[in-house]
This record gives C-alpha cells, sequence and structure tokens, in this order.
C-alpha cells in the first residue's frame, strides 16, 4: 500500500526566494547566521506521528507499505546541512516502511553545487 506525507522542516528560514506563501517568507535575508540556528528536529516525535498518521503498523498485517514524503521547508537543499538529517532519519528510522520515494523542490540555483546534485542522485532524491 502507498502512503503519502509532506514533511516540513521546521524552523527553516534560509531561501534565496521570496515565495510569500512559503513557510520561509518571513526572512528573505538568506545568508544571514542566525537562520542556521533556526531548524528543529525531534526525531523521536517525527517518527511517532509519522507512524500514527499513516497507521503503518496496523496496516503492515495486512501487506507491505510504500511511503512518498515530500520535503519542504524554505528551500531545502540550500540548507545542506540540515537537509542530509532529515534524508538520513528518512533512511534509517523509519524501519517500518518497505519503500521510502523522497522528493523535494526548490527553485534550482542551489543544483549549482554538485557536491548537492551527486548527494541528490546518490541518495535517489527526487528534484
Amino acid at each position: 500500500m502507498l502512503k503519502g506525507i509532506s514533511l516540513v522542516m521546521y524552523g527553516i528560514k534560509k531561501c534565496s526566494g521570496k515565495c510569500l506563501y512559503c513557510s520561509a517568507a518571513s526572512t528573505m535575508d538568506y545568508r544571514e547566521p542566525k537562520n542556521k540556528s533556526t531548524f528543529k528536529f525531534d526525531k523521536k516525535k517525527t517518527k511517532e506521528r509519522i507512524l500514527e498518521y499513516t497507521n503503518v503498523i496496523e496496516d503492515s498485517k495486512k501487506e507491505p507499505n510504500d511511503l512518498n514524503v515530500d520535503v519542504w521547508g524554505g528551500n531545502p537543499v540550500e540548507n545542506f546541512n540540515e537537509f542530509k538529517q532529515v534524508i538520513d532519519f528518512l533512511q534509517n528510522d523509519l524501519r517500518e516502511f518497505r519503500n521510502i520515494n523522497i522528493h523535494t523542490s526548490g527553485n534550482g540555483l542551489e543544483l549549482q553545487s554538485n557536491d548537492i546534485v551527486e548527494y541528490l542522485i546518490k541518495n535517489n532524491i527526487h528534484y
């Protein structure tokens, strides 16, 4: 069974865009150093909420579950270290799912970095 969620990287305010609908709309000076300290990530609570929301434990008794995850928050990939923490969590802490398909988006500026592009390819992250 295929499940899907959107995961917002809470507290991310670093972004090079000016999209007013975004969670980072209040801080557009993305090079500001204090943006690095605003990210909050509680793996335990996040996992509990994902398992509760998807009902994966009960459903897995019937058939294996796959999970599609859309990762959001400012421009997620631009916040590369924080983004990698979230990806590591998805790939290593959610063993209750058979497969996890990860998606994210951005304005493309971050794709100028070979390190970021290689990371996305290596981890099969759809952009």
